[in-house]
Formats: structure tokens, C-alpha cells, sequence
């Protein structure tokens, strides 16, 4: 086990244009990536950034953007352009100290500073002291608090002593933050306990996989790993979008990446850092199809993360042929679901059932249907999580948000487990914790279970049994919380998956999440326990974590950085959710279908009012946009003119019909006429400007 070493020392130069050099400490914790303390790296106009290796005195050029930063935290991932030779692996500090303990390092404070020939040099300072188990706590993060031997009297002596690090027993412990000036010669420090609980740092640390995502459309399949060796899903959707190229470009109206992305889902969860970048490609795959044979527990999960993050296309299929008898006994969650078939013997190549077929037309259609039904959703989940905070009976004991949600089997042989379960949550929290079998609402099954599963502060996840369903809502709750289910699981099924050699991601699935095991009758501890770290988390004051686990805010956290959020539809802007509110009942073409594809629509006073509301709601988009921007925006940008002219053409064809009765409803049709042929001259006045452009600074203008 290798400790501190000079080899991965370095001084870190940080430039900004007509100021000084900023200097700081920094280590090499892989071959690229250099750990320091952020405040040493301007965020704002920065110009060169360079570490000086102690080892052997070279500069080596980083990247001007880090790989990640934490302001909060202080610290900051620089990537170096050309990667040390092997150094020595890096075993971190994974728990708090429960004794002081002696620390070691070595830094560049301007106490070590020299002149040479005139100009500054920085001298490694050898540094060590004691580190205070008890200390560092209190409001606000965690800390690391240290004292230093033989301290200089000017605590500004220690300036570039930020970001050295803190080795405890060959452990990398964290990094120096501060010098205290207060406390003469005292450190604060970051734990490391503390940066392994950022899903960024988390992600910057693990090696590159997936990455780049592809661009544009494309397609992500999600293997399952009882057919990963075998799956024939993959195989067909790429024949799919290789044959049907020309038909799936016209329905999609762009060209889609003509080879899917495949990833197994065993793959996926072997390490944080590789879940992390899955839910990456989750959040920002337009079109992903899921091998749901046989339900797999980590399929469901990856599922659920998906249902929440993305208003896409997203399509399920399996490699078993479902009587209509099998399909009813589906998890509900995918009940709902068009269940695809990608199994090949049963259908002739030219059968339209047969999977090349059927995979091409869903792609096609369901794109469609996203395009033109402003609530397209393939799976359930992602209205029912947005929805509004239940405030009406936030002080209610029962109520959607203080009630304990236990999400599990509703099996009879589960039955003791529910009982046990909740016994113990009635003595931890004094209020009765509900299954979706005893939510009292009237509503729809779906919309009070994703209610619950959003707001509860407390949601409870058996995992006993590996329920299909479960794990869906598992993947919803991990993705629309902040904090993060507690994950339970019967002590004999926990033995049984790990000792399972036929399933890894079970194997995985615990080291991941860590679910707490408990025993059925007295002398249980387990969820107790649980408990005990879900208040801490609840309190702001997250227990360590072993690195190869997923803090328990980490999905969320990644998604809230990737999800498509202009999808979203509170960022529309009034005109379009106008447009929208118009086009839900009839598409985007009103005359389509010759009548009006309106319920009750034959009512001739609900006619007549519905009428009134859809052209109020074209003048009032009008009304808005034009006087939204002033007209000097329309000359600068083509693409505005191109919106208003669409949405002005549109109001006088559906909203403001001839005849016109109504003075005032004249003149605002006269004004978009006149907008209109103003927009026409500013495009012509571009069109010329673009035709000079290219003819060259010499040619005459025609006209």
C-alpha cells in the first residue's frame, strides 16, 4: 500500500490575465488528474494553468476547464494534457476517525518561498501533526481539523499551502482547504470521505466509458444480462436503421445514428462511476429501447431512472413470446407499456410482426406521436412525479409527505416481512407507514404511488423477493429525490445473492446501494440501523461511504445535471404553450380531419364558447410575442422573424376568420399584415447583405 510520495506532488500555477500568478498545492491522485483546492483556480478569465512535478522539477500544461469543481467543498479535478508515467495506486480514507491520529505531507506555502536570480521559487515543505477525530464538526460541512509542527508566526506565510494532501497511515485522508488565523498553526481540510460523496467527483475519478455520447438522434439499447451473450435486439435494431434508413429519416425528419449504442446492463453496474455514466446516457438518449426479458432487477431500475428523466421515445421489448394470458400477469408498471417481441423463429422475414419490421414502424411511430401529442408517454411516471407539492395535508400524520411509503411485494409469503417492517417504523417514527394497498386516496393507483414516491421523506425499499416492480419504482425514487430510499433486504435473500453465480447484477445491485440486512422476529438490529443513517441523511450529515458505493443523492444529482430540461414544459414560452394548449385537442393541423375533433363538440353553446377561447388564445400569443422583443431584435435575429412570421400567418388563418365584426379585431389584423411585410423586408435586407458578402467587397448592387 503506497503513502505519500513526492512523485505525485506538484506545484499549481494558475494564471489570469494582468495579476500575479495564483500558487497552490496540488497531488496526482491518477495518472491525469491532479486534486487541489478550487480557490486556486480562478473560475473567471483564467489564461494558463500548469503543474510543476516535485519529482523532477517540469511543468506540465492542464486543461483550462476542470474535470470537475465543488466550491463548496473547495476542491477541484485539473486534468493534465499528457499523463504521468504508472504511479502508484491511491487507497483512500473511507470512514471517520474515531482516535486522533498522526497526518503527513509536504506543500509549497510562500513560507518556503526563495529568490533566485531575482525571481520567486517555491521549496516543497515537509509538514506534519495531529489530526483531531473530534474536531471539524458543528454547523456547516464536515471538516478535517489539524494541527501543524513548528508553525511560522505570519499566518500569511502559509498561502499556497491550499490543496497539499493529507495522508493518515498511507491513507489519502483529504486535502488542506485553509490556514487557520484564529488557531496559529491549524489547518482546516477536506475529508475524503466528503469528496466520495459528490456524484461528480465520483464520476471524474472512475475511467472513461460511453463517453462521448453520440450527437444528434441516436439510439441507446439496454441488454439484458441473461441475453447478453445471445440478444438478438441489438442486431435487429441496428438492421432496422440500416434498411428502413430512408423511411425513418422521413418520419423523424433527420438523420438518425445508423448504429444503436449497446450496453449491457451488467456492465452498467459494476462501479458508481459506470452506473453514473449509464444514467448520463439515460437523460440524453432520444430514442432508447430496454431488453425487458425476464424482468431483470437492474433492467427495471434503469427503467425507472428513465420513466422520470426523459419525455423521449423509449420502447420495451423481450426475446419470449407472450400469450395473452402471461401478458396479464406483467409487472403493472409495464402493463401500460406497448411490450415489443425481438425473438426471430416465430415470424417470416416479411411478416410485419417479425422484428425488424416492428422495431423500424415503433421508432417511427412513436417519434411521431412525440412530435405531435404534447403528452406523449411511453411509460408512466414522468407527469405523475411533477407534480405539486401536496400541501393540503402537509400537517396530516398520514399525509403523502410524513407518512413512511414502503415500497414491496404484495405477495402472501412477503406478508411477515410487511408485518415486521412495519412494527419497526411505527416505533422509530410514531406514524403508520403505508404500502400503495393502504393509501386512502381516491386517485388513480399511479398518481398517489409516484406521489408518494416523490415527496415522502421517508421511503422505505424491500428487496426481498427482487419484485419487477419494485425496482421500477426504486429507479423513480432515485431519480425524483434528493434524499434516498432506505433499501432493506431480508438477511437469507441478501446470502443468496452474493452467493449467486448465475447473477452477477444482483452481486452488483448490493454493493451499489448497500441495501441493510434484517431478521424476521426479536433480536432484529437491522433496520434500526437503517434508520439511524436515513435520520442522518435527513439531517444533512451523511455517514462515509466504501467508494465502491453510490452516495445515496447520487442518480438524482446526475440527472439533475443532465436531464433534457428544455423539454420541460414550464420553460415554454407563452406563445408556444398557446400554440400547445391549441394543438392538444386537434394536432397541429385544425383542418385536417374537416370537423371539429372535438368532445361534445356537436354542443352549440360549448362550440361557440370553445371558439371564443381558441381565438383569444392565438391573439393573446400574438400579443405577446410582438411586443415581447423590441424591433431591433427582429433585425438582428433570422430565426425570431421566421417564428413571428409562422405565428402570424397562423392567427390570421385560425384565429382571426373573416368575416370580422369587431373594430379593434380589424385593425390588429391590419397590424400583423403590416408586421408581416416588415419581417419580408428584413429578410430581403439579409438575402443582400448575404449576396455582397459572397460576390466580394467589389461588386455593385443591381439595384
Amino acid at each position: 500500500m503506497a503513502g505519500f510520495t513526492t512523485q505525485q506532488l506538484v506545484l499549481v500555477q494558475a494564471g489570469v490575465a494582468g495579476k500575479p500568478y495564483d500558487i497552490g498545492t496540488g497531488y496526482f491522485v491518477t495518472p491525469d488528474l491532479v486534486l487541489t483546492a478550487s480557490h486556486i483556480v480562478p473560475e473567471q478569465a483564467l489564461t494558463s494553468l500548469d503543474v510543476r512535478t516535485e519529482l523532477d522539477g517540469q511543468w506540465h500544461p492542464a486543461q483550462l476547464q476542470p474535470v470537475w469543481r465543488s466550491s463548496t467543498l473547495d476542491a477541484v479535478l485539473l486534468r493534465t494534457l499528457k499523463p504521468l508515467a504508472e504511479i502508484p495506486h491511491i487507497t483512500w480514507v473511507e470512514s471517520d476517525f474515531d482516535d486522533d491520529a498522526t497526518w503527513q505531507s509536504s506543500a509549497y506555502p510562500d513560507a518556503g518561498k526563495v529568490d533566485q536570480d531575482g525571481k520567486p521559487a517555491w521549496k516543497s515543505v515537509g509538514l506534519s501533526g495531529k489530526l483531531y477525530a473530534h474536531g471539524g464538526g458543528g454547523q456547516g460541512l464536515k471538516e478535517l481539523e489539524l494541527t501543524v509542527e513548528a508553525p511560522p508566526p505570519d499566518a500569511e506565510k502559509w498561502k499556497g499551502v491550499s490543496g497539499a494532501p493529507i495522508f493518515v497511515n498511507e491513507k489519502l485522508a483529504g486535502l488542506i482547504k485553509e490556514a487557520s488565523r484564529s488557531f496559529r498553526g491549524r489547518f482546516a481540510g477536506v475529508p475524503a470521505t466528503m469528496l466520495w460523496q459528490n456524484h461528480g467527483f465520483l464520476v471524474a475519478m472512475s475511467p472513461p466509458w460511453l463517453d462521448p455520447l453520440p450527437q444528434g438522434i441516436w439510439v441507446l439499447v439496454v441488454i439484458s444480462e441473461a441475453e447478453k451473450q445471445t440478444s438478438q435486439l441489438a442486431d435487429w435494431v441496428d438492421r432496422s436503421l440500416e434498411n428502413d434508413d430512408k423511411a425513418i429519416k422521413s418520419a423523424l425528419r433527420v438523420k438518425v445514428e445508423p448504429k444503436a449504442l449497446r450496453v449491457c446492463i451488467a456492465d452498467a453496474l459494476e462501479s458508481p462511476g459506470k452506473w453514473l455514466r449509464f444514467v448520463s446516457a439515460l437523460c440524453t438518449a432520444p430514442i432508447a429501447i430496454f431488453d425487458a426479458t425476464g424482468f431483470e432487477a437492474g433492467v427495471m431500475l434503469a427503467l425507472g431512472v428513465r420513466a422520470v428523466v426523459r419525455r423521449g421515445v423509449t420502447l420495451t421489448s423481450t426475446a419470449e413470446a407472450l400469450s395473452p394470458t402471461e401478458l396479464s400477469k406483467l409487472p403493472f408498471n409495464i402493463q401500460e407499456t406497448k411490450l415489443l417481441y425481438h425473438g426471430s423463429s416465430m415470424y417470416l422475414p416479411n411478416d410485419v410482426r417479425h422484428p425488424k419490421n416492428r422495431i423500424a414502424a415503433a421508432i417511427k411511430k412513436g417519434w411521431q406521436e412525440l412530435d405531435s401529442q404534447p403528452n406523449y408517454l411511453d411509460l408512466p411516471a414522468y407527469d405523475a412525479v411533477r407534480c405539486p407539492y401536496p400541501t393540503a395535508d402537509a400537517d396530516d400524520h398520514q399525509s403523502a409527505i410524513t407518512r413512511p411509503l414502503v415500497l414491496c411485494s404484495f405477495g402472501e409469503d412477503h406478508e411477515p416481512n410487511w408485518k415486521h417492517l412495519a412494527n419497526a417504523l411505527a416505533i422509530r417514527y410514531d406514524v403508520d407507514a403505508a404500502r400503495m394497498l393502504d393509501v386512502a386516496s381516491p386517485r388513480l393507483v399511479g398518481q398517489a404511488l409516484y406521489e408518494g414516491i416523490r415527496w415522502a421523506q421517508t421511503c422505505v425499499v424491500d428487496w426481498t423477493g427482487w419484485r419487477a416492480n419494485v425496482f421500477f419504482e426504486l429507479g423513480v425514487r432515485l431519480t425524483c429525490a434528493d434524499i434516498g430510499p432506505v433499501c432493506l433486504i431480508e438477511r437469507g435473500a441478501a446470502e443468496s445473492a452474493v452467493k449467486d453465480d448465475t447473477v452477477a447484477q444482483r452481486r452488483q445491485l448490493m454493493a451499489l446501494f448497500g441495501p441493510t440486512p434484517y431478521l424476521l422476529g426479536k433480536g432484529d438490529h437491522g433496520i434500526k440501523d437503517a434508520l439511524l443513517i436515513h435520520d442522518a441523511i435527513l439531517n444533512q450529515r451523511p455517514p462515509p461511504l466504501a467508494v465502491t458505493q453510490l452516495p445515496h443523492d447520487a442518480t438524482f444529482r446526475t440527472c439533475q445535471d443532465r436531464f433534457e430540461w428544455k423539454r420541460e414544459h414550464i420553460t415554454i414560452e407563452p406563445h408556444e404553450l398557446l400554440r400547445l394548449s391549441i394543438e392538444a385537442p386537434f394536432g397541429k393541423d385544425p383542418q385536417a380531419a374537416g370537423f371539429k375533433p372535438l368532445l361534445f363538440s356537436s354542443n352549440p353553446d360549448y362550440s361557440k364558447d370553445y371558439d371564443r377561447s381558441v381565438k383569444d388564445r392565438w391573439i393573446a400569443a400574438w400579443c405577446y410575442l410582438v411586443q415581447r422583443y423590441p424591433e431591433s431584435h427582429w433585425e438582428q435575429d433570422a430565426d425570431f422573424r421566421r417564428t413571428l412570421q409562422k405565428l402570424g400567418n397562423d392567427v390570421l388563418q385560425f384565429g382571426l376568420k373573416e368575416p370580422l365584426n369587431e373594430d379593434h379585431l380589424k385593425k390588429l389584423s391590419e397590424q400583423i399584415y403590416e408586421v408581416i411585410d416588415k419581417l419580408d423586408e428584413l429578410d430581403k435586407l439579409d438575402d443582400r447583405a448575404r449576396q455582397r458578402t459572397v460576390q466580394g467587397p467589389g461588386h455593385a448592387d443591381a439595384n
